[in-house]
């Protein structure tokens, strides 16, 4: 949404000016939205508009400085945020080296808590159960097998702080559950049967990973007094949480979902839970902790190692991004771009401005490594990289590509990406905003895909930034 409160008139020092300027912005804005949806040029009736006498020109700018640069870090979890993906590995890229992910995660009671009675009862076992991303289970070399541990945590994880992907917790030394994912893993839904207080079902689940957690803790949990089952906090200040990490470097990477689901026969259940399998009364029974969409705080630890991949040279190197840049997810490389020497367009209503970046893909790389489906604008504000106005505005309305950036077929192996940025370039024209912007992929810290993009001074495919503006 327009922050129309921020303009002048609003402010008590009213600049009639200005405030028309900025009404023309928006005006324009959505004009250029409408546009979008209307390609053909027979349903727009020039009749309406002496377009003679309007002073409309066209711009083609390619004087722009791209380059490939690092990020700090990324917000991996907030407080009742839920990602699209959990990545998890120790992933060896050819082009863009090292990247290690750990999980962090905590396990929690179901919103409605139930009696938790195990008296008289014969623990079996206990299982952590997590499903496959269903876009990306696996990206990479998927015919390579992956191992993993995990480790409890031992550092109190606070659901109402947002967590940062260069922070981590404390874990204890040796592992309580280990899994190996196979090539293929991701394919086959996951035969499940609920235990109910008087019956069970047999069931089919979303493709997971069901790991038999070590019988010490299992039988630790078992053994609580029930005192530590009256709440989560309790329970929290006993069990804080887990810690998934690979034990090896292989050249692909794997990512989980935590999200409520229903089973092939109408059973609600939590993708991602901690369950323990008992017997009470000559009856099998359960009872599961999840890892809650909502309340539970679920981290990730990004790690990223350029020494000795290929784009270790292009980082921080205009010369060289002047034909070639690269952008990653998780916590990886972003594109910076300045838009050099902009004075002729002093006074003026930008219509629309649409940045056009290309990407290519080789054909080898096409089945492991997919390219990514969306690239958003960004700016630096108060130290932090903030969504541009036009994509913040479309992010708002629950559709990112309405300000384009979706990635287009263009030629064989070549994709075309259009983000309008119309709002932010006439602020950049008023000097209200700096005259650089940054290309992240969306959304960039669950997203394990990553592209090379051509530059500005490329001698087939440049970068170009098409302006349409009003002379004032």
């Amino acid at each position: 949404m327009v922050d129309i409160y921020s303009w002048p008139i609003w402010s008590g020092s009213p600049n009639l000016i200005t405030v028309i300027r900025k009404l023309l912005v928006v005006i324009a804005f959505g004009f250029s939205l409408l546009l979008l949806n209307c390609n053909d040029p027979a349903k727009i009736d020039t009749g309406l508009v002496d377009q003679d006498r309007l002073d409309i020109l066209n711009l083609e700018i390619t004087n722009l400085t791209a380059t490939t640069v690092t990020e700090d870090s990324v917000v991996t979890y907030t407080p009742g945020g839920l990602q699209a993906r959990y990545p998890c590995g120790e992933y060896n890229d050819p082009i863009f080296g090292k990247t290690s992910a750990e999980l962090y995660f905590q396990t929690r009671f179901p919103l409605t808590l139930g009696v938790v009675d195990f008296e008289d009862g014969t623990y079996d076992s206990l299982i952590l159960s997590m499903a496959y991303d269903s876009v990306d289970p696996v990206y990479g070399d998927s015919t390579e097998t992956m191992n993993f541990e995990i480790f409890r945590v031992t550092e109190d994880m606070d659901n109402a702080e947002r967590v940062f992907s260069n922070e981590s917790f404390e874990t204890e030394n040796t592992a309580v559950g280990s899994f190996s994912l196979e090539p293929e893993f991701e394919t086959t839904d996951t035969p499940t049967t609920f235990y109910f207080t008087d019956s069970t079902l047999v069931d089919t689940i979303a493709p997971s990973i069901r790991v038999k957690m070590d019988d010490a803790l299992g039988m630790e949990l078992f053994n609580l007094d029930s005192i530590s089952y009256t709440s989560n906090s309790e329970f929290l200040s006993i069990l804080k949480g887990f810690n998934v990490k690979a034990t090896e470097t292989t050249n692909n990477i794997a990512s989980f979902q935590f999200a409520n689901l229903t089973s092939k026969r109408g059973i609600n259940y939590s993708s991602g839970r901690l369950t323990m399998y008992y017997t009470k009364d000559g009856i099998g029974r359960e009872h599961s902790w999840n890892i809650d969409p909502t309340y539970s705080t679920k981290a990730i630890n990004y790690q990223h190692d350029y020494s000795g991949s290929e784009i270790e040279t292009f980082i921080d190197n205009p010369t060289l991004g002047d034909s070639l840049l690269f952008i990653q997810g998780f916590a990886g490389v972003n594109t910076k771009i300045a838009m050099n020497d902009l004075t002729a367009l002093s006074d003026v209503i930008i219509n629309r401005a649409e940045l056009e970046v290309y990407a290519m893909v080789s054909g080898d790389d096409a089945d492991f490594y997919p390219m990514p489906e969306q690239l958003i604008a960004a700016e630096i504000v108060n130290e932090e990289l903030s969504l541009v106005r036009d994509f913040s505005f479309s992010t708002s309305i629950g559709n990112v590509s309405v300000a384009g950036g979706n990635k287009e077929d263009f030629e064989e192996n070549v994709f075309k990406y259009k983000l309008n940025i119309s709002t932010h370039f006439q602020e950049i024209v008023d000097g209200e905003a700096s005259n650089e912007i940054f290309l992240r992929l969306f959304p960039k810290p669950s997203n394990v895909r990553r592209m090379a993009l051509f530059g500005p001074g490329h001698s087939t495919y440049p970068m170009k930034l098409k302006i349409t503006y009003t002379q004032l």
